[in-house]
């Protein structure tokens, strides 16, 4: 990937030093402290304790950011005051709830956009082939090819190269979602 080999080096210093997690584990776990309930909880939850504070879920998609997918995450939060694991986990799951849910409209209208670019596209095809039989002009035919090409390519990438991001993140968020929570006081 790199030509020079003080980038080779350097390479592999950061990348030796990126895994927080050893090869073995079942579980990767994330560690949080708290002092109070506004550290878990948003500032602006009055009652019921449903909004996790954005600096948390920062901290949380950061974490999960390097686990590897195929690994189970638990959070295990070291607290103070008197924290109800229930309603820290009712709190993250509304949160990656709605996260999720974003994520899948994001990955629902790159299909259809797939879709409908692959359709114009083999539309456009169909048109060249049928016009290049009927008459040939030569401006007609390469407009034709052009646009058609355009069309499947922009469908290709967006299937193939931008959806495996999106589906990486959705998973990353179930991770998340189901995370076993303990709380150590």
């Amino acid at each position: 990937m790199f030509f020079s080999k003080r980038q080779r080096a350097l390479d592999k210093e950061i990348s030796k030093g990126a895994k927080f997690y050893s090869e073995n584990e079942e579980t990767i776990t994330i560690n949080i402290k708290s002092q109070n309930h506004d550290q878990i909880f948003s500032e602006y939850n009055y009652e019921d304790k449903t909004t996790l504070n954005p600096n948390l879920c920062d901290y949380l998609w950061d974490n999960a950011k390097l686990a590897p997918l195929d690994k189970d995450l638990t959070i295990k939060i070291y607290d103070k005051s008197n924290l109800n694991s229930e309603e820290v986990g009712c709190a993250i799951r509304t949160h990656y709830r709605r996260e999720y849910v974003d994520a899948k409209n994001e990955l629902k209208k790159i299909n259809i956009f797939s879709l409908a670019c692959m359709l114009v596209g083999i539309v456009f095809l169909i048109a060249l082939a049928f016009l290049h039989n009927a008459f040939n002009n030569y401006y007609i035919d390469i407009l034709l090819e052009i646009s058609s090409w355009v069309f499947i390519w922009e469908a290709v990438d967006r299937w193939f190269l931008e959806r495996p991001s999106i589906r990486r993140k959705c998973i990353r968020i179930q991770k998340l979602y189901s995370a076993k929570i303990v709380i150590v006081k």
